[in-house]
């Protein structure tokens, strides 16, 4: 993670260590006083981690004084690979336990893609846990994935998503045209980041998580995570965030989702991809700070 390495002694941040009961090692990137509203930051799949998802989001939650936990679920980032296979259900668990752990008080979880769905799930399972939510482009909102028989398929290939990462990251070309499908604003492909999802692919325990994640979701007879069910079932404050070009998690999952859920509310990002927060950061600090500053009223 060289791009953090570059950047992190220049924000008031921490890189922790914590270890589950079963064993499980996780890195955490913390900051903000102890006594902050506490924000946990879920970062989603494929190449991503805390970092990466949340670097350009990090300065102004610290800035404005919240108590910040971002942590690189296992195989992800710099947290090595679990004992267990890398499935939500599981994540969800060790999320849960994290949570309970650090004994934060009622925190309001943000997630991108499958950082959302481990959000969604720790607010389902765990109601008095969370005081909010922040789903952004979040994965658990649709029974099919877009061309679902194709990405079965896929999934189940010998090398997962791991050739497909050693591959990409042969070439900065190679990185940027993969991002230019999840970023429209091209001001936002900075070489620096092109470079960190680079090293990031280079991470062959990532790749494996992410194939464990995603055999085990993407079945033919659906995706296995799907909370549209039980979303009349959140009682507390959501905010939805979702590009209106995302090709990842339609955006009508989100519309839908915002109908289900009692107190949602959705915002819209138009010209914006799947990682809204790195495509249009601006106005996403600015929405997410003033989702949170309406909480505390």
């Amino acid at each position: 993670m060289a791009g953090a390495a570059a950047l992190m002694p220049e924000l008031p941040l921490r890189r922790e260590w914590h270890t589950l009961p079963d064993g499980t090692h996780l890195s955490l990137l913390t900051g903000g006083p102890a006594t902050g509203e506490p924000v946990v930051l879920l970062h989603g799949g494929g190449t991503d981690h805390a970092w990466l998802s949340w670097g350009e989001v990090l300065p102004t939650l610290l800035a404005s004084g919240y108590r910040v936990i971002a942590p690189d679920m296992p195989g992800y980032g710099q947290s090595p690979p679990a004992a267990w296979p890398s499935t939500r259900p599981n994540l969800s668990r060790a999320l849960a336990q994290l949570l309970e752990e650090l004994k934060l008080s009622s925190p309001v979880l943000v997630g991108i893609s499958m950082g959302g769905s481990l959000a969604l799930a720790q607010a389902l399972e765990h109601p008095a846990s969370v005081r909010a939510l922040v789903l952004v482009g979040s994965y658990g909102l649709a029974q099919w994935s877009p061309y679902h028989q194709l990405a079965v398929g896929l999934a189940r290939l010998p090398t997962g998503t791991g050739g497909a990462h050693t591959w990409l990251a042969r070439s900065p070309l190679l990185v940027r045209a993969l991002l230019s499908t999840f970023i429209y604003n091209h001001v936002a492909l900075t070489p620096q980041l092109v470079a960190e999802v680079q090293q990031a692919l280079t991470n062959p325990a990532t790749a494996h998580a992410f194939a464990q994640f995603q055999r085990d979701e993407i079945q033919p007879a659906g995706l296995r995570t799907d909370f549209r069910g039980r979303l009349p079932e959140l009682q507390l404050p959501v905010l939805l965030v979702h590009g209106d070009r995302d090709v990842g998690v339609p955006l009508a999952s989100a519309q839908e989702a915002a109908q289900r859920i009692p107190e949602a509310e959705l915002q819209i990002f138009g010209g914006a991809g799947h990682w809204t927060q790195r495509d249009q950061p601006g106005r996403f600090t600015y929405e997410l700070l003033r989702f949170l500053g309406r909480l505390a009223i």
